[in-house]
């Protein structure tokens, strides 16, 4: 036989022989239907004709793996992930996951601020991305806190309240005052607890006050019946003891009255309002100056730092909107409200700016201007608003600047700013924006007004005609 016909043959058998072995081994593989069987496969056979398809059927287990995972999308879902497949397609998707968990629960205990919020985060990642982050957090939140109350974690709150000729009256006093303290940083453990870091003690006694109204057909198409008796006060007394270990009971008295109204109308059709004691309007009573809201918050600010008040603002704005305590003036709170209005979290740095404006101390003039240009435009606009209560003409080049603030707020805040200062500086710039939107042009115009006596509307060019002829005297005055 010819050698090259033998060669020929013997090669076309091992040919055969190895397709059959490789076909052999991708249907024992497809039967497992494993990513070691796949794999497996590739070893023997990593450039056969099945070698792309074994490829794909390990990226598609990885892939149904990830999707499970994704379908959990819990840290301990993606490290499982990770344990199998650390080095597979997915796995820096499952990284990046984490840490956009991660990120998200450190947002999340930042939005609240508080000492157990931040610590769970710690609990969960102690050598997390945010870790150190969360640790200054802490440490600032306790170092604001009253010395009896720095290192304080539990309180039991302790109400008894009564209400004269044994009205049916309960008014929300734990309530309140657990969300309020929550905000704080305090875990509320209940009044039969053996053992607390702090004990806030409630005394209260009330009284539904009414009076007898004739109420006639009217809007509403309601008719009561003649002299029915409603009960449309309220008033409420009290007072508020605060205890901590080595320190004296700290003790704040309350009151708010509600006095009943001459006349009165039902609105709405509610036919049955205030005709029981406890439907008489306690909620105002509760929230008045003076009475058991605003004397929690002032404590919580003195004792346990501005930082937890502005959380009990932004957690509950319906309960303290009437209740908004103001700093006074040379207050030794104006550091460090300026070192909150430079911090990290947004909500505190509005409020921030707010009561720096309110205290009109010149120290927070620099540091609201260096505001004006913040990413936040309401930070932007609550500095802006803060700078008009100061007026201090070392804010007027700023202002000018902040007419051309992407945000219409912002722009109407520094005209009327330039309006109160009367900078002839501001002239020339001001007539410029009377070719924004309308709002814009008509506070223009009485800025305009108020610094050069003159009104010719919303015009421009009048103004830039104007101006040309008078810029000069106003100039010479500067």
């Amino acid at each position: 036989m010819n050698k090259k016909i033998l060669i020929s043959i013997l090669l076309c058998f091992f040919v055969f022989f190895s397709c059959s072995t490789e076909k052999k081994d991708w249907k024992n593989a497809e039967a497992k239907n494993t990513i070691e069987a796949y794999n497996e496969f590739l070893s023997e056979h990593p450039e056969g004709s099945f070698a792309d398809k074994a490829r794909f059927k390990i990226l598609k287990i990885q892939k149904s793996y990830f999707e499970e995972a994704e379908s959990k999308n819990t840290i301990q879902a993606y490290e499982d992930f990770l344990k199998q497949f650390s080095k597979g397609f997915f796995a820096d998707k499952a990284r990046l996951k984490i840490q956009e968990i991660e990120k998200f629960n450190f947002k999340e205990a930042e939005s609240k601020n508080t000492i157990p919020a931040y610590q769970m985060y710690l609990e969960q990642y102690p050598h997390g991305r945010y870790a150190d982050q969360a640790r200054l957090r802490i440490e600032n939140l306790y170092n604001e806190r009253h010395p009896a109350f720095k290192h304080a974690k539990t309180i039991r709150i302790i109400v008894n309240q009564s209400y004269s000729e044994d009205q049916a009256v309960y008014l929300p006093f734990e309530s309140l005052a657990s969300s309020f303290f929550q905000c704080a940083g305090h875990e509320v453990v209940g009044e039969e607890a053996k053992h607390s870091d702090v004990t806030l003690l409630i005394n209260a006694k009330g009284k539904a006050l009414g009076s007898t109204y004739t109420v006639t057909k009217g809007l509403t198409g309601l008719t009561n019946s003649i002299g029915n008796y409603m009960y449309t006060g309220a008033s409420l007394s009290g007072m508020i003891s605060l205890k901590a270990s080595g320190l004296a009971a700290i003790k704040e008295s309350f009151k708010g009255s509600i006095s009943p109204p001459r006349n009165f109308t039902l609105l709405g059709g509610k036919k049955d309002e205030y005709l029981t004691p406890s439907q008489a309007p306690w909620r105002r009573a509760l929230r008045q100056s003076g009475s058991f809201v605003p004397k929690v918050l002032k404590m919580i600010r003195k004792y346990y730092g501005i930082s937890s008040f502005f959380n009990v603002l932004q957690s509950y704005p319906s309960e303290t909107e009437e209740i908004y305590l103001i700093a006074k003036a040379g207050s030794p709170e104006v550091e460090h409200l300026i070192s909150l209005l430079k911090g990290n979290l947004d909500f505190i740095r509005r409020r921030a700016a707010q009561e720096l404006g309110e205290i009109k101390d010149r120290r927070a003039v620099e540091p609201l201007i260096e505001a004006l240009t913040d990413e936040d435009k309401t930070i932007r606009h609550s500095a802006a608003s803060a700078l008009g209560k100061l007026k201090n003409k070392h804010a007027v080049e700023p202002m000018i600047a902040s007419l051309k603030d992407d945000d219409s707020n912002v722009r109407e805040e520094a005209i009327r700013f330039l309006g109160e200062i009367k900078d002839p500086r501001a002239i020339e710039p001001l007539i410029a924006c009377l070719k924004d939107d309308v709002l814009i042009r008509m506070r223009t115009v009485i800025a305009l007004k108020k610094i050069t006596g003159v009104d010719l509307g919303q015009d421009p060019i009048k103004w830039e005609s104007w101006w040309e002829e008078n810029k000069y005297k106003f100039l010479e005055k500067k």
